[in-house]
């Protein structure tokens, strides 16, 4: 299949075209006929891959280099050379592989001269989701089908897989997204036919892309085309898989790392502009296609350092122990954390004490009225562990509906001070914020605080050693609530704007996340309590027990003490003459 043989189902274009034998003069034909660009060396070397490359097979392809578009192409490519061939399409959504499915027959029906005897002329099946080509044999296979990752794909057979782009930012955030897509794609094996070929398409979404899994575990061959020529370190962590001109190039010294690798449609401004939409890591995975950051030392932060567990808002258990023993995992609430990464529960002592709050705050990290948020974090402090009810990064900068509901944040929460980070509007939001506290009737004092340090490694020097010593304890709402605000956003950016995400993600690389206010304005929370998480924990759980029991029995004493003083009295049923 992959070196064309005419047979009895070749259409007549090919037979007439012998030069179509190369697939990348008829993609140059079908471009022409579809009035695209005349395709670039990138993505006539895709071409020639997907004609010549191996049975199993990786196309790792910088967004927009029109990977689905080619791949497309060959479809209608191999068809006209034999219609007996069965072809599955197989994305994340089934929506997507109908419409590269709708492209194809598109090819057919009007688009390109020559395709129309493909055309299946009334056969009963002609849709978006399955057709046959016209001399296509009778079988229960369509001569293309395209599915979703998460259909049944048990029963399909097919000589040709293409799982295009079956991993996206919104299936591969959570661990159990990854083991899914991962485990839906072994199905793979038992669809193709003997002789076939499986044909991966996509560009990494996640540090641990089901794409690295297909080299180490499956044995497929990964091809990779980046949008710059990657430096000597970038190139190391492809191992191998850069693209055969590229790397050629490089070594050749015909190009130098940084530079463009599809200049005509991808130059430096608008690589510029793509950096600056996806920020550093977004762009490394989608454009540099680098997987490397996926070794977890360059992560200090894991979800499963924090400890899950509803509190009310006046009170707190006097300590909460850490467990990540069987059955303490918190499955009810959605981890956005690397693979591996879980949220524990925590384990409270026989006959806990609820006692208040030894201090409560609030942090506020402002934003003007870009794309950044402007983030608030409520934090509570008993025993040397710091609790969080709420953590939240709202839209509006400045606006008056932002300040009613920090305020408002303030007030159910009975904060015993604001702070607010002031190196954005020098001093500005705490005198905006003011009015909306006092209209509440809520006295609080709002303080301001400037910043000077690298903000990245500002807030991994408080949150690392309080997460590693497991002194933070947060609200499974917090979490909650945070996966339920964000999906109005564009899916293509939507996580960056979790918590969850942005403690995971966070390095010490300046700029490493494309948005940080909520754990910028989670750590400044945490900050406060410093001198707090001095104490040992025990000590100052037992200190407070004590101090309830002397409580107790001082109560209990003066309650006795009142007792013996009050004056006999006699109560008898009316009517009744009281004893002389």
């Amino acid at each position: 299949m992959r070196w064309p043989v005419e047979t009895e189902t070749t259409i007549s274009l090919f037979k007439d075209n012998p030069g179509f034998k190369d697939f990348r003069n008829y993609l140059a034909y079908v471009w022409k006929a579809l009035k695209h660009p005349a395709p670039t060396p990138v993505q006539n070397e895709m071409a020639w891959f997907l004609q010549h490359g191996p049975t199993h097979l990786v196309i790792e392809g910088f967004r927009g280099v029109a990977k689905t578009w080619i791949t497309a192409t060959y479809v209608t490519w191999t068809l006209g050379w034999d219609q007996t061939k069965n072809i599955l399409i197989v994305s994340a959504s089934k929506g997507f592989a109908d419409n590269v499915s709708t492209f194809i027959t598109g090819q057919i029906e009007e688009a390109v001269p020559g395709l129309k005897e493909l055309t299946s002329n009334g056969r009963s099946r002609h849709g978006k989701s399955l057709f046959d080509v016209r001399l296509a044999p009778a079988s229960k296979d369509a001569s293309v089908s395209s599915v979703g990752i998460t259909s049944q794909l048990n029963g399909y057979r097919a000589d040709l897989i293409i799982p295009d782009d079956v991993e996206t930012s919104n299936n591969s955030l959570t661990p159990g997204g990854r083991e899914l897509v991962e485990l839906q794609s072994r199905e793979f094996g038992a669809i193709l036919k003997p002789g076939g070929r499986t044909v991966y398409l996509g560009t990494p979404q996640t540090e641990q892309s089901l794409y690295n899994t297909l080299v180490d575990k499956r044995h497929y061959e990964v091809v990779v085309w980046p949008v710059m020529y990657p430096t000597p370190k970038q190139r190391a962590a492809l191992g191998g898989r850069l693209a055969p001109s590229l790397a050629k190039a490089l070594d050749e010294g015909r190009a130098l790392p940084g530079e463009p690798t599809d200049p005509t449609r991808f130059g430096p401004l608008v690589i510029e502009e793509k950096r600056a939409l996806y920020g550093p890591t977004g762009f490394a995975l989608q454009y540099m296609l680098d997987t490397s950051l996926a070794d977890v030392g360059r992560y200090p932060l894991r979800l499963s350092s924090l400890i899950l567990l509803d509190f009310p808002d006046e009170v707190g258990p006097e300590r909460i122990i850490y467990s990540n023993a069987p059955g303490s995992e918190r499955r009810d609430v959605p981890c956005y954390g690397l693979n591996g990464d879980r949220f524990f529960g925590g384990v409270l002592p026989d006959k806990c004490l609820w006692v208040p709050w030894q201090g409560s705050a609030m942090y506020v990290d402002p934003s003007g009225t870009g794309k950044d948020e402007t983030a608030y974090c409520v934090s509570k402090q008993l025993n040397g562990q710091v609790y969080i009810p709420e953590c939240v990064g709202l839209e509006g900068g400045y606006s008056d509906a932002v300040m009613s509901v920090i305020a408002g944040a303030a007030l159910r929460n009975k904060v015993n001070r604001i702070v607010v980070e002031a190196n954005f509007g020098d001093g500005m939001f705490e005198k905006l914020l003011l009015p909306h506290v006092q209209k509440l009737g809520y006295p609080v004092a709002i303080e301001s605080v400037k910043v000077t340090k690298q903000k990245e490694l500002r807030i991994l020097d408080v949150l690392e050693p309080a997460m590693a010593q497991r002194r933070i304890v947060v609200a499974p709402d917090v979490f909650l609530r945070d996966d339920y605000l964000s999906p109005g956003r564009s899916t293509e950016t939507a996580h960056h704007y979790l918590l969850a995400h942005q403690i995971t993600r966070l390095t010490r690389e300046r700029g490493c996340l494309q948005h940080d206010d909520r754990v910028d304005a989670l750590a400044g929370a945490v900050g406060l309590w410093t001198d707090s998480m001095a104490k040992d924990v025990d000590r100052a759980s037992k200190a407070t027990r004590d101090r309830h029991f002397d409580e107790a029995i001082e109560g209990f004493l003066e309650r006795a003490t009142r007792n013996q003083r009050r004056p006999k009295t006699f109560v008898t049923p009316r009517g009744t003459p009281r004893p002389s």
